[in-house]
């Protein structure tokens, strides 16, 4: 009868010797829709991405992870602009591409519309065109302008989920991969949040671009 348990006993003492290593990751979202049931996780591959050492199961669950970071980063104070940093209607001016009454009627038409950017008025009223405005924007920025790039050839580190490349206006348009740097075009204004949230998520690190808006 001993013989017969031996095999059992040799087997509950070998579970014991070598416990197992490492259980399957569960998702961190709180209002992950996906079942966490014992039979679920056994029969669950995790494919997921970890976000600061954090798992998060399926893309949308690290989407809305991702979107809850950005907002915490949204409602910080904002780095003060630094202190040489000149207006885009006197740099335009200053590079002799509008005079000072065209901005003054760019500023008048935007305080009446009560909506849109400076470079935006500028572009309606035909004083510049999108190049030289895309221009003044990335010497204001201190930015590379990205003039034509093709964002389905672009190679990237990750995916970015594309409600945050539409929220913030922004494209991969460049990724260096000896030095792990992915370059971002934006089409409005540099939005230094969203690139260190993606540095996060993707373990790399970002610099900034312009791009016009089209």
């Amino acid at each position: 009868m001993n013989k017969f348990f031996k095999p059992l006993t040799w087997r509950a003492h070998w579970i014991e010797r070598h416990p197992r290593k490492s259980r399957k990751p569960v998702c961190a979202l709180a209002s992950c829709s996906r079942s966490h049931t014992l039979w679920a996780r056994l029969r669950y591959r995790p494919c997921g991405t970890f976000l600061e050492g954090v798992f998060y199961c399926r893309p949308q669950c690290l989407e809305s992870a991702l979107l809850g970071q950005l907002s915490r980063l949204r409602v910080m104070s904002p780095a003060p602009p630094p202190p040489n940093r000149i207006p885009l209607g006197l740099l335009m001016v200053a590079r002799g591409k509008l005079s000072y009454l065209e901005v003054r009627a760019a500023l008048e038409a935007q305080r009446r519309a009560r909506y849109g950017k400076i470079g935006e008025w500028i572009e309606k009223l035909g004083f510049a065109t999108e190049q030289e405005v895309t221009s003044a924007l990335a010497l204001q920025w201190g930015c590379p302008v990205a003039s034509s790039f093709d964002p389905a050839t672009t190679p990237s580190p990750g995916d970015i989920p594309l409600p945050i490349l539409e929220a913030f206006q922004m494209l991969p348009f460049n990724y260096a991969a000896s030095t792990n740097t992915l370059y971002l075009a934006f089409g409005e204004r540099v939005d230094h949040a969203a690139l260190y949230a993606i540095e996060k998520m993707l373990d790399c690190r970002t610099q900034p671009g312009v791009a016009g808006q089209r």
